[in-house]
């Protein structure tokens, strides 16, 4: 019986629902590739076969970045598409250079990250000052608001 790279069997865990349209565009695509879909997480997957015929390996779940299903779609292939890439590329240039490659793209976007985090953080304090020095002036009776203090009048 036909495992998959979790040691699951294949026909227990999965069944094979027929999108007669999208299957044709995915053989076309690459013969090794199987849609089906799969009863635990109630999402399609692609799976494809093993160059070494170990079994079925689950290579695209059909989610959103927040882990909800995603219905089938073009975005299905231009993913698939990018692995393509991004399997070539490793080929061609390396292992050495790939995980180097994916490391910095990794960097930067913990970098974009983290002054997105920064810059909002920012914002959050300068708007707690400024109330807060409303607040002082307003207890002391003078004007809630001073061009000169460095906060806008209202």
């Amino acid at each position: 019986m036909p495992l998959d790279t979790m040691g699951q069997r294949v026909d227990e865990i999965y069944t094979i629902m027929t999108d007669p349209t999208f299957e044709r565009r995915l053989k076309a695509f690459d013969p090794r590739l199987k849609l089906m879909f799969d009863q635990a997480s109630k999402r399609w997957v692609i799976l494809e076969w093993a160059y070494d015929n170990s079994g079925w390996n689950i290579i695209l779940k059909c989610e959103d970045s927040e882990g909800k299903p995603k219905p089938l779609g073009d975005w299905v292939f231009n993913k698939l598409y990018a692995y393509r890439q991004n399997w070539i590329t490793m080929a061609e240039g390396g292992v050495d250079n790939w995980l180097n490659s994916l490391s910095s793209q990794a960097d930067e976007y913990k970098r974009k990250k983290d002054e997105e985090a920064s810059s909002k953080h920012i914002d959050m304090i300068l708007d707690e000052i400024n109330e807060w020095r409303r607040a002082a002036r307003e207890l002391d009776g003078l004007p809630k608001s001073d061009v000169t203090a460095g906060y806008p009048k209202h």
